[in-house]
C-alpha cells in the first residue's frame, strides 16, 4: 500500500508545469555576415519551451538552426536576411538585440538613369559620368551605424548616393570597364556575376600576322561581354574572352578569313576597331601526289598543295630548297618538287609572309658514299648522303639490316646483316628509295684462332694452332710473316711451321673473308732475358742501424722465364731482420736469403726488399745472383751489386749567429737528445723535428745562458 502512494505522488509530481522562461540574448559572433553563413548566438532559455524562432533584421523566414542548447543556438544566416537586431522568441516571449545585425548586401534590379535609356539595351550600358540606380537589401545602414559598404563597376571603385537600405545612386567612375557590379559591405559582398553594366570596348594592339587555325590575340579594355570578333566582313566564330576584367580576346583564325582586314569587336557596350590590317599567312594543311595524299616524293614530282592564303605564292621550299610554282590560288598551289630538295617542312612564301606545312615532307634519299666499302657481317658501317631523316629501312644484298640509326639528316649508321657477296645498299623513306653506285663487299665468316701449343720457339718449330673456320684456310701467319707450310686437320685445328724470318707476334689464319689475329702472341726464340736491380737505404749505413736493400727482378723475353729464384748472401758484420718480395716467400738458412720467384712471362716485374743491421764500421758489399731454367744469353745483368762503408754515427755542433747548429746523418733511428749537465746526467729527448737537407738532418736551437749537453741516442 506504500508502495502505491509514492508511485502517485511521483505522477503527480511529473505533471507539475515547468517554469516559463523567455529567451535572453547575451552576446552574438559574428556580428555581420552573408546568407549561408553560421552565427552563433549566447544566452540563455533557448530550449525551454520549444523550438526558439530567430530572425535576422527583421526579415519575415526564419533562420534554419544547426544547433540549438539551452545556452546557444547556430543559425544559418537566410536569403532574405536585412540589416537590424536579431529577434529570438520560444512560446513563452520573445528578445531583440539591442545592437544591429550587418548582413551582406543583395541586388534586386539595377539601371543606367541618366543619361535616360532610349531601349532595352540601353539601361546596362553607359560610360564615365553617367548614373546608374540599383535597388536590393543592405544597401545602407538602418541608423547610419558604419558598414563598410563600397560599390564598384567591374575593378572600379564609385561614388554613391544612398537612397535608403533599398536603393542606391551611383556614378559611373571614369576609368570604369565592362563587368559585374560588385557591392560590399562588413558582412560580405554580392555580384551581379554575368549580368554585366557595359562600357564601350577599346583596343590596345593585336596579333599582326597569323595563319588559318593560329590563334589571334587581341588586347584592350572593356572585352568583357564581347560577343562578336570580326574580320573586314568576316565573323570569327571561335574566340575566348580572357583576364578577370576582360583584357584579352584569343581568337582562332577561321578558314574563310580574308587575306587582310582590321579587326572589329562588339559587346553591348559598343565596338572597337583596329587602326591598322590583321595580314593571314599561308599554311599547308596537306599535299596530294597523282590525286592522293602524299608525305613525300621523288625530285622533279608534281606536288599539289592545299591550305590557305597562298594567294600570289611567289616560291615554295622544300627543307629550304625553293622553286618558283607552276600556278597558285587561295587554297591551292601546284608546284615541281626541285632537285637537291631535303626532308623538312614545305614553306610557301607570299606578299603577306611565310607560312610553313605543320608536318614534314620526305624527299626520296640519295646516297654518296660508305665509311668502308668492304666490312664482316656484324661490323658497324656509316653511310653518306641526304634525306636519311625517316629511314624505315636500309637493304645490304637484298637483306634487311635490323640495326641501323639516323644520325642526322646525311648520316646513318648500319650493322652489317650476315648475308656475304658484292651489293649495292639501299636506303628506304615515305619520299622513295635510293640505292648506291658504288659496290659494297659483305665478307664470310674469318678464321678464328682461339690458342696455339707451343707458346713460343725457334724457327722451324711446328706449332699446332686451334680455332673456327679453318676448313678454307689460305695462309698462316707468324707476326705478318708467312709460315714455312701449312696442314689443315679439322676446321677447327691446323699446323704450321715458323719461318726463318718469323718475329714475334699474332698468329692470323688467313680466309677468304680475312682473318682475326690471335689475342695472345707467339714468342720467336729460346731465350729470356732476365735482369736483377739493387739500392739501398741509406747509402752510407750507420754502425748499430738499420740498412734496406731493394731489388728489383724483370724478364726482358723474348721467351717467358721458367724457375727463376735468387740468392742475396748475408756479410758476418751484417745481421739479417726480414725480406718481403711480391712474389715467392724468402728463406734464409742463417747465411744467404733465398727468393723462389718461378715462372716469369715476358715483360713481368717482380720487387722486394731486405732489411738488415749493420752491426760494425767496415766496408760492405751485397750482392744479388739471379738464376733461370730458360736459356739466358744476356749475363751481364744476372747479377747486382751494392759497396759502401759503414762507420759511427756523429753528432757535429756549430754556432750560427745567435743559434746552436746541429747536424747529423740521416738515420731515423737515433734521437737528438739534451741535458743541462753531464753530471749528474738527466737526458731527455729534443721535442723540436729536425729538418732536412737531402743528406742529413739538422737542427738550429736558440742559444741560452745556462750550459747544454746533446747526443744522439740509438737502439
Amino acid at each position: 500500500m506504500a508502495l502505491h502512494r509514492i508511485l502517485l505522488v511521483l505522477f503527480f509530481f511529473s505533471r507539475l508545469p515547468l517554469e516559463a522562461a523567455a529567451p535572453i540574448v547575451t552576446g552574438v559572433s559574428p556580428s555581420h555576415g552573408a546568407p549561408g553563413d553560421i552565427i552563433r548566438i549566447a544566452g540563455r532559455n533557448f530550449a525551454t519551451a520549444g523550438t526558439p524562432g530567430v530572425y535576422f533584421g527583421g526579415g519575415l523566414q526564419p533562420a534554419t538552426l544547426s544547433t540549438v542548447s539551452g545556452l546557444e543556438i547556430q543559425a544559418r544566416v537566410p536569403t532574405n536576411a536585412t540589416i537590424g537586431p536579431i529577434l529570438v522568441t520560444n512560446h513563452d516571449g520573445a528578445f531583440t538585440t539591442t545592437q544591429d545585425f550587418i548582413a551582406a548586401p543583395y541586388v534586386e534590379s539595377f539601371e543606367k538613369q541618366f543619361p535616360t535609356p532610349t531601349g532595352e539595351n540601353d539601361i546596362h550600358r553607359g560610360k564615365a559620368g553617367d548614373t546608374v540606380f540599383v535597388e536590393g537589401l543592405n544597401l545602407e545602414s538602418i541608423n547610419k551605424s558604419p558598414i563598410g559598404i563600397a560599390y564598384f563597376f567591374g575593378a572600379v571603385r564609385a561614388t554613391f548616393d544612398s537612397r535608403g537600405t533599398r536603393s542606391v545612386l551611383l556614378d559611373v567612375p571614369a576609368g570604369a570597364v565592362t563587368g559585374p557590379l560588385i557591392i560590399t559591405n562588413v558582412g560580405g559582398s554580392y555580384s551581379t556575376g554575368s549580368d554585366y553594366f557595359y562600357i564601350a570596348p577599346t583596343l590596345s594592339s593585336f596579333t599582326a600576322k597569323a595563319a588559318v587555325g593560329d590563334g589571334l590575340s587581341v588586347t584592350g579594355k572593356s572585352l568583357l561581354g564581347v560577343d562578336s570578333v570580326v574580320i573586314d566582313a568576316v565573323n570569327v566564330p571561335q574566340f575566348t574572352i580572357q583576364g578577370v576584367t576582360g583584357t584579352n580576346i584569343l581568337a582562332i583564325v577561321p578558314t574563310n578569313a580574308p587575306l587582310s582586314g582590321k579587326i572589329t569587336v562588339s559587346s553591348l557596350g559598343g565596338s572597337a576597331t583596329t587602326t591598322t590590317s590583321f595580314l593571314l599567312l599561308p599554311s599547308v594543311t596537306g599535299v596530294n601526289v597523282s590525286g592522293r595524299p602524299a608525305v613525300g616524293a621523288e625530285p622533279g614530282t608534281i606536288v599539289n598543295l592545299r591550305g590557305f592564303g597562298l594567294t600570289g605564292a611567289s616560291s615554295v621550299t622544300f627543307g629550304g630548297v625553293a622553286i618558283k610554282p607552276t600556278s597558285a590560288s587561295a587554297t591551292g598551289i601546284a608546284v615541281k618538287v626541285p632537285t637537291g630538295a631535303l626532308s623538312g617542312f614545305i614553306g610557301v612564301v607570299t606578299p603577306n609572309g611565310t607560312g610553313t606545312s605543320k608536318s614534314n615532307f620526305f624527299i626520296a634519299p640519295r646516297i654518296t658514299g660508305f665509311s668502308t666499302n668492304q666490312a664482316l657481317p656484324g661490323a658497324r658501317i656509316t653511310v653518306f648522303g641526304a634525306n636519311f631523316v625517316g629511314t624505315t629501312q636500309v637493304i645490304i644484298n637484298d637483306t634487311a639490316a635490323t640495326n641501323f640509326t639516323v644520325i642526322d639528316s646525311g648520316t646513318l649508321a648500319v650493322t652489317v646483316p650476315s648475308r656475304p657477296g658484292i651489293t649495292t645498299i639501299g636506303v628506304y623513306n615515305p619520299g622513295g628509295s635510293a640505292f648506291s653506285e658504288a659496290k659494297f663487299t659483305v665478307f664470310g665468316t674469318k678464321p678464328v684462332v682461339t690458342s696455339f701449343t707451343p707458346k713460343f720457339g725457334p724457327p722451324n718449330t711446328t706449332v699446332t694452332i686451334t680455332g673456327q673456320n679453318f676448313a678454307s684456310a689460305q695462309a698462316v701467319r707468324f707476326n705478318g710473316q708467312a709460315a714455312k707450310s701449312f696442314k689443315i686437320l679439322t676446321d677447327t685445328q691446323l699446323t704450321a711451321i715458323v719461318s726463318d724470318t718469323a718475329t714475334s707476334g699474332p698468329i692470323t689464319v688467313v680466309g677468304p673473308s680475312g682473318s682475326v689475329p690471335s689475342t695472345n702472341d707467339f714468342l720467336v726464340g729460346n731465350t729470356a732475358d732476365v735482369g736483377v736491380k739493387l739500392s739501398a737505404n741509406p747509402t752510407s749505413p750507420i754502425t748499430g742501424s738499420g740498412l734496406t736493400v731493394s731489388f728489383t727482378v724483370t724478364n726482358n723475353g723474348p721467351l717467358d722465364a721458367l724457375g727463376v729464384r735468387t740468392s742475396f748472401p748475408v756479410p758476418p758484420a751484417v745481421e739479417f731482420l726480414k725480406a718481403t718480395s711480391t712474389r715467392g716467400t724468402p728463406t734464409f738458412d742463417g747465411t744467404t736469403v733465398f727468393i723462389l720467384i718461378g715462372d716469369l712471362s715476358v715483360g713481368r716485374t717482380v720487387t722486394g726488399e731486405v732489411s738488415l743491421r749493420v752491426n760494425s764500421s767496415t766496408n760492405l758489399t751485397l750482392a744479388m745472383n739471379l738464376f733461370s731454367n730458360t736459356t739466358d744469353t744476356n749475363t751481364a745483368n744476372n747479377s747486382a751489386h751494392l759497396s759502401f762503408t759503414s762507420g759511427a754515427i756523429s753528432l757535429q755542433v756549430g754556432r750560427l749567429s745567435d743559434k746552436i747548429h746541429l747536424a747529423w746523418p740521416n738515420d731515423t733511428n737515433y734521437v737528438l737528445e739534451r741535458s743541462p749537465a753531464l753530471s749528474p746526467q738527466s737526458w731527455v729527448k729534443v721535442p723540436t723535428a729536425p729538418s732536412s737537407d737531402g743528406t742529413g738532418l739538422f737542427l738550429d736551437l736558440p742559444t741560452t745562458n745556462s750550459p747544454s749537453f746533446f747526443r744522439l741516442h740509438g737502439p
